[in-house]
């Protein structure tokens, strides 16, 4: 790895959505090979979605934190999600093996990847430092606001968060540290259907790159399962939309 570029993938808000996972994962197959050293998941892997076990057989090979889906799921208490949100929770909840709501338990709030090769620190948690599962932190925030959550990383370079399915990079004037959100592979909301991955990438003299895939999969098949296992409509009809 000294001397050729590091490559990170997040992927982040994954909602049991297999058939979109599994684009995602063709495409980066498709444009980097084994050229991936570390898998980042920001959390949500369950919730919406109608492939709750699945997902977190894929996401057990992931440096994973937990999202707020996942600890309803987990535990079937969807205090204060929406109506729709919650009827999925309750559904997967019934879904879920033993196994996986213990997984999905387990994972922690926040996690740190250092590449000490490349003297890179990043933090990775769900939503941000302030609130590791409700905070909604948003493109158009105020600069005020993100250098107050970059205050909060200490030594580290970059702060990577999900949570609210909308890519945004910034980067502090102040401290030149940055946010990355990659968006969500299972259920994006920027007006954009395609599921959407975060990379990162190191070059040996350190410096960072970071941009964003966009992947179109097949949300017809989603929808068709969404509607078969008796999720609300509601969930599959959005997808065609990215909002």
């Amino acid at each position: 790895m000294g001397t050729r570029t590091l490559r990170i993938l997040i992927i982040a808000d994954l909602h049991s959505n297999l058939p979109a996972y599994y684009a995602v994962h063709d495409k980066i197959s498709e444009l980097y090979g084994k050229n991936i050293d570390h898998v980042i998941c920001l959390g949500d892997i369950v919730g919406y979605g109608p492939y709750p076990n699945e997902m977190c057989k894929i996401a057990e090979a992931f440096v994973s934190v937990i999202g707020n889906h996942d600890v309803a799921c987990a535990t079937g208490n969807a205090d204060g999600f929406k109506k729709w949100a919650v009827e999925a929770v309750h559904w997967t909840f019934d879904e879920l093996t033993t196994y996986n709501k213990t997984f999905l338990s387990i994972m922690a709030k926040n996690e740190f990847l250092k590449i000490e090769e490349r003297g890179v620190k990043i933090y990775l948690t769900h939503a941000s430092p302030k609130d590791y599962l409700a905070d909604y932190v948003y493109p158009d925030d105020s600069k005020e606001r993100k250098d107050e959550l970059l205050d909060m990383i200490g030594e580290n370079h970059v702060l990577v968060i999900g949570h609210t399915h909308i890519p945004f990079i910034y980067q502090s004037k102040k401290s030149g540290k940055v946010i990355f959100n990659p968006g969500s592979v299972g259920q994006p909301r920027d007006n954009d259907p395609r599921a959407s991955v975060g990379i990162i990438e190191i070059d040996p003299n350190s410096a960072m790159r970071l941009d964003w895939v966009r992947v179109e999969y097949d949300i017809r098949e989603v929808a068709r399962e969404i509607q078969r296992v008796g999720l609300p409509i509601r969930l599959a009809e959005r997808l065609f939309f990215g909002r």
